[in-house]
């Protein structure tokens, strides 16, 4: 802030003024000359929060009266609130007036609004009224008040109705922008700031936009620097340019609609829904947050009324997350902060309805048309079920396609091959034009690992249409974050090769993850062929699939390789793209039968020559590559096709209405074996098709005309076999479908998840080892699910089931509609737009009424049993009077580990691999084959980790377990959660600093030892609404200002006056919780006086028994707290400064009888001498001589009576402290802090969990000692 400018400060006209004033370093060296020469008073206000005051207003006072003229010096005042929306009241603004009414303030006082954009709001508006009005100065000091809140003149407080709704248009007569201010800015409220950059620039100026884009790397490596002096120089110009022209924007619309007659409406583009979503998320999602969600879902509003296009909505949710931003209510950071709090989409437009903009009832919009510029130039009026739709988790499918209809749809491109184009292009030399690339989940996800591994570099061109990519040639290095991918099973398996070609950086390998579903399809034999290659794969989970750790060797041997491809071709293209830059020509051999889906493989091959690289197939040896070494060499454009999956929903519909349906860019010539759907299935069922090169046409026969196929083997077009199962149900006679084994590990056992969810319509279904079997039904026999369908977060079963839903019976409830963004982000667009359908919106959220309600005919049937009962018997009789598969589990678990039982149980694995192994196959089959089958398993795991009353467990105090495969408590925990009996928790520790904290060591041990799935992370933080609703530990300096936000607060927190623990409550019949505020710290101190023999005073028997505690801190109350229970009066106080002392006196009650003891004189001359001494003081620096001397005094006091005398240190850094030493030398015991940190911990994890540990575990990890396994517990 003292750096000086040698320059003049940049300018920014308003309303006819040069009023806004921008630069580095001006608020010290500047803004008093500016202040006294051009906005002269005889007495200025200054009003900042108690965050920023001691660091920004004495130097300021400095400045201000060094530089004023000292003949007629003028007034400075200045006056601190609490930080934060709180304060933006009308109690706060009421406050704020009768003080400065107080101080004799006039009509020319001018006030100095220095703050965020609470600060600048309410001190506007007092300004505003004050007097009738006076001027008033201000200085932003975030980012988003820079850019928003400080220009314009909107002034206001909040209601308990909404945000903003009492205010005035007040012009400030100046606007001082210091980009120092931004050096000490915490990262997250620089990240907020940025949502109002990226919303000025997708309203008005693309240019900037793609700047955006551009640096939104260098920007946030500096935003995530620790705060400080010389933070931002690396983006000192970058974050000079995206300020000015925000505020430029700002000022130009301000300039030319002050009072928000129609332009000025454009500024708040993603707030109508944004404000909606805050006002029932704060405060613990901020502002800037709130927005980037409402931009994201105003852009699908507007691309869902057909005036943006898909790729412009992608475009902008990515620049959104770029920057760390969310984009959604489920991103995972919003949960985490929130607790997953519901917004229900009634609250939500009820909030909406209250917006300014507003024309009477009638809600208006702000629609994109494209990047950089607006639908209209004001805000739209969008009907209510628009945005209903929109919000909502589910849509509502009304049947009714218009009769005769004739339409052209054009689906998204082809995610296949847009993964293989953006893989081979990061591979290859130059640059490359990308068109039609598929903007959705998947290839973002693809896109981010490949520029996060340094393999290419990219921008857009043509509004989002067009990527250009440059590759660097397989030049590759290790990323030391792990490459999330969440349900993209393609780009999981590409990346598992590709990344083993990286080279090491900072890091030697990379970590491949993904979500709960990623995180159980397979990879195995991938990873083997991978291994079998030299390449050092570890999995860092249970099963054979993600996360996997890849070690950074810079390639693989090369050579012949084998790999088993029966389950996917998409480890084959994996293997075939990366093999050019093996060491060695690569020979490829598939063994263990037919490859699947071998149309896929045949796309890679002809892409890879396309890119440069011609791979052969052998024409001797069956199912085998050769595959030279070489170089991509990028074409210098290339097209993706639409994709042929997504394809044959338009065309299904079509067939399955009696309607027609052209899609343009998919025919005969097409690399996508799905291409063939229309010839070899929709024409077999009785539809008409013309199909070109490069176009296919269908009309289907008369509603409830299609054919039943007696039989189809889609194995060269897997995908598209849910949409010929949801033709077949309404087709006449029995359809059966082969061919389609892999489709139970994809995004959900596919197979299974249609048998349930068209049993919701009534429709008879059966299943073999590779296939389906439907029995169609008439159109007016249908039934209508009355839970809603559920999609199992799976694209193609959402879109599959609104293609039946077309010719239902009634309205149908699709359940997870955004799950179509997976690879048709815009497919709800397309059944409105294209199809003529009706679409409301459903706030209905999938739960245990979805995926668990399935028709008691067709769950899967389990039969436990002991060895001998007769299981596998009754298990094959039954499943031929049913009619389903047999799978005994032994057999099953064999099969899929290569080794018998016997083997399992003497070999390396032994009974724990073998137990392990055991439930995460019943898991497997319990999630994944919920339906349709007949299976038989062992009594043991089963039965002990399901029964709830006298279940057999071992104990590590037994010499041995009473039966091999023995249970202990632990891991039935651990079993039950792989059942979904025990959901996983986080915890966290906020406060600042907390970086050396012990307590993450602490609790993630003892949730490992007693087999809990819960973790513990650190939130760094001074700023108690970052607290998130969950169950949390809190140290300085939140321990009081946390106390507000929670529901309850605990007696003896109440009386110590701080919280140090949050419990989480769940209210009976709900997901809410209520939140508990407690204090361990007492408990923790008691006992470790309990530990150490010290008796209770209030049960001892004995007469009077005193205390000292040294300090006068927050851990200062909780120690007199815990010698109160104990017993000890008087308890005397020890500290230096003497008032503190008074004050805590003050403000307990009077029978704890506290004294202050005054010097080392009074010490002498106590009447009862104190045998516990509890020292609360920092251990880190030396004693103050005077607190010293008297403590060695009480230390060497004579006691009446024998007694243990101890002192307890608070401080556990370092371990033996200056207190110690003293004590020890006098002849008393000492417990170091440590041991009191364990305590309270301890008792946190038993009132988080219900459940007690061993202390000595604790201890243990408190210490960095080695602990027990998991399995040792109780």
């Amino acid at each position: 802030m003292s750096s000086s400018n040698t320059t003049e400060p940049t300018r920014i006209p308003i309303l006819g003024t040069d009023n806004i004033v921008v630069d580095h370093g001006i608020w010290l060296n500047w803004v008093t000359k500016d202040l006294f020469d051009n906005v002269k008073s005889s007495t200025y206000v200054l009003v900042t929060d108690t965050n920023l005051y001691d660091t920004y207003v004495p130097p300021f006072k400095h400045a201000f009266y060094g530089a004023a003229d000292t003949t007629a010096r003028p007034r400075l005042l200045t006056l601190a609130i609490p930080p934060g929306e709180i304060s933006k009241s009308r109690q706060s603004k009421a406050h704020i007036e009768d003080w400065m009414l107080s101080q004799q303030c006039t009509r020319d006082t001018v006030i100095i609004a220095l703050g965020g954009g609470v600060i600048g709001d309410m001190l506007g508006y007092v300004a505003a009224t004050f007097m009738r009005g006076i001027r008033f100065v201000q200085v932003p000091t975030t980012l988003l008040a820079m850019v928003d809140s400080s220009i314009g003149g909107k002034t206001a407080i909040d209601t308990p109705m909404g945000k903003n709704l009492v205010g005035a248009f007040w012009q400030p007569s100046r606007i001082y922008i210091d980009l120092a201010f931004l050096e000490t800015l915490p990262s997250r409220e620089f990240i907020n700031g940025m949502a109002e950059v990226i919303k000025t620039a997708a309203i008005w100026d693309e240019n900037e936009f793609t700047a955006l884009e551009a640096n939104a790397p260098s920007i946030v490596a500096a935003v995530n620097q620790p705060t400080g002096p010389g933070r931002l120089s690396p983006i000192r110009d970058i974050l000079k340019r995206i300020v000015l022209g925000s505020a430029r924007v700002k000022a130009e619309v301000v300039s030319s609609d002050e009072r928000e007659g129609g332009l000025r409406n454009l500024l708040n583009f993603g707030h109508s829904i944004g404000h909606a979503y805050e006002a029932l998320l704060t405060p613990q999602l901020l502002h800037g947050e709130a927005v980037a969600i409402g931009m994201v879902k105003e852009a699908e509003l507007a691309r869902y009324l057909g005036v943006l296009r898909p790729s412009a909505v992608a475009r902008l949710a990515k620049c959104i997350s770029s920057y760390g931003l969310p984009t959604s209510l489920g991103d995972k950071r919003v949960i985490k902060l929130t607790a997953g709090k519901r917004c229900p989409v009634d609250i939500l437009l009820q909030k909406m309805a209250v917006d300014k903009k507003n024309d009477g009832r009638k809600k208006k919009i702000v629609l994109l048309s494209a990047i950089g510029k607006t639908h209209e130039p004001r805000a739209t009026t969008v009907k209510d079920a628009a945005i209903k739709v929109m919000l909502s988790a589910s849509t509502l499918v009304t049947p009714g396609v218009p009769t005769k209809l004739a339409t052209t749809v054009t689906p998204p491109g082809s995610k296949s091959i847009s993964n293989r184009a953006l893989i081979l292009a990061a591979l290859g030399e130059g640059t490359c034009r990308i068109k039609n690339l598929l903007h959705s989940d998947d290839v973002e996800f693809m896109l981010t690992a490949i520029t996060r591994l340094g393999g290419a570099s990219y921008a857009w061109e043509d509004a989002g249409e067009v990527l250009v990519l440059t590759g660097k040639g397989g030049q590759l290095r290790a990323s030391s974050d792990p490459l999330y991918l969440g349900n993209a099973g393609t780009a999981s398996r590409f990346l598992t090769t590709v990344v083993a070609l990286c080279s090491p950086a900072d890091v030697s390998s990379t970590v491949l993850t993904g979500n709960a579903r990623m995180q159980v399809r397979p990879i195995g034999p991938l990873v083997d062929a991978l291994r079998s290659n030299g390449v050092s794969i570890d999995y860092l989970g249970p099963g054979k699939s993600l996360p996997l750790r890849i070690d950074a060797a810079g390639g693989f041997a090369g050579g012949v390789i084998e790999l088993a491809a029966t389950v996917s071709s998409q480890y084959v293209s994996s293997i075939l793209m990366a093999a050019p830059y093996a060491k060695e020509p690569v020979t490829l051999r598939l063994v263990g039968g037919k490859p699947i889906s071998q149309p896929y493989i045949d796309m890679t091959l002809a892409m890879m020559k396309t890119f440069g690289v011609q791979a052969e197939r052998s024409s001797s040896d069956p199912n085998t590559y050769h595959i030279p070494k070489g170089t991509y060499k990028n074409p210098a454009e290339y097209t993706i096709e639409s994709d042929a999956s997504s394809a044959t929903y338009p065309l299904a519909i079509a067939a399955i209405t009696g309607t027609t349906c052209t899609v343009p860019n998919i025919g005969s010539s097409s690399l996508q074996g799905d291409a063939r759907f229309a010839i070899d299935v929709l024409q077999p069922m009785g539809c008409t098709v013309q199909q070109t090169a490069t176009s296919t046409t269908v009309t289907g026969p008369a509603p409830g005309g299609l054919l039943g196929l007696p039989h189809v083997d889609m194995e060269p077009m897997t995908d598209a076999f849910l949409t010929a199962s949801v033709l077949a149900a309404v087709a006449a006679g029995t359809t059966k479908i082969s061919g389609i084994a892999n489709q139970r590990v994809k995004e959900c056992n596919r197979i299974a998840a249609m048998r349930e969810q068209l049993g919701k319509f009534g429709i008879a279904t059966d299943e073999f080892d590779d296939g389906i079997i439907v029995t169609g039904q008439p159109l007016d026999t249908l039934k209508t699910p009355d839970a809603g369908v559920f999609c199992y977060d799976d694209h193609r079963v959402a879109m599959s089931f609104s293609v039946l839903s077309t010719v239902a019976n009634a309205p149908v409830t699709i359940l997870e509609r955004e799950c179509t963004g997976k690879t048709w982000p815009g497919w709800w667009d397309t059944l409105s737009q294209s199809f003529g359908l009706r679409l409301n919106g459903d706030d209905k959220h999938p739960g245990a009424e979805g995926h668990h309600q399935q028709d008691h005919t067709t769950r899967s049937v389990f039969i436990v049993g002991m060895r001998g009962a007769g299981k596998t018997t009754t298990g094959r009789w039954m499943a031929k009077l049913l009619k389903r598969p047999f799978i005994d589990l032994d057999e099953e678990l064999e099969r899929r580990s290569g080794m018998t039982i016997p083997e399992m149980i003497h070999g390396t694995k032994g009974w724990e691999g073998f137990r392990r192994d055991e439930l995460q196959l019943l898991h497997d089959v319990m999630e994944n084959q919920a339906t349709g089958h007949v299976f038989s398993c062992g009594g043991g795991i089963l039965s002990r980790v399901l029964n709830g009353f006298l279940t057999p467990v071992s104990h590590p105090a037994l010499p041995f377990k009473a039966a091999p495969g023995q249970l202990s408590a632990a891991e039935i925990r651990r079993a039950l959660f792989l059942l979904g009996n025990i959901d996983a928790q986080s915890f966290y520790l906020f406060g600042k600093p907390i970086s050396k904290s012990r307590s993450p060591a602490l609790h993630n041990s003892l949730f490992d030892l007693t087999g809990l799935p819960h973790k513990y992370g650190l939130v760094e933080t001074d700023q108690a609404d970052e607290v998130a609703a969950v169950g949390a530990s809190v140290t300085i300096p939140l321990k009081l200002d946390v106390m507000p936000l929670l529901d309850e607060v605990s007696e003896s927190a109440k009386v110590i006056g701080a919280v140090n623990t949050i419990i989480p409550i769940p209210l009976d019949g709900s997901q809410k919780r209520r939140l508990l505020g407690d204090n361990t710290d007492w408990r923790g101190m008691v006992h470790c006086l309990e530990s150490i023999g010290v008796a209770s005073e209030s049960t001892a028997g004995t007469t009077t028994a005193s205390a000292l505690v040294i300090g006068s801190g927050g851990t200062t109350r909780a120690a007199i707290f815990a010698l109160k229970s104990y017993g000890y009066h008087p308890i005397y106080m020890l500290a230096r400064n003497e008032q503190s002392l008074e004050t805590i006196r003050a403000s307990f009650p009077a029978d704890f009888d506290l004294r202050a003891l005054r010097g080392p004189a009074e010490a002498s001359t106590l009447a009862v001498a104190p045998t516990v001494v509890i020292s609360t003081i920092p251990a880190d620096k030396p004693m103050d001589p005077s607190l010293r001397e008297t403590l060695e005094v009480v230390l060497r006091s004579p006691v009446s009576e024998q007694r243990t005398r101890v002192l307890l240190e608070m401080a556990y850094q370092p371990r033996h402290t200056a207190a110690m030493r003293l004590a020890e030398d006098a002849g008393w015991r000492t417990i170091p802090g440590a041991e009191v940190l364990a305590a309270q911990g301890w008792h946190q994890f038993q009132m988080w969990t219900d459940i007690t540990p061993r202390f000595i575990d604790a201890q243990a990890a408190v210490n960095g000692d080695v602990l027990p396994t998991s399995t040792d517990q109780p």
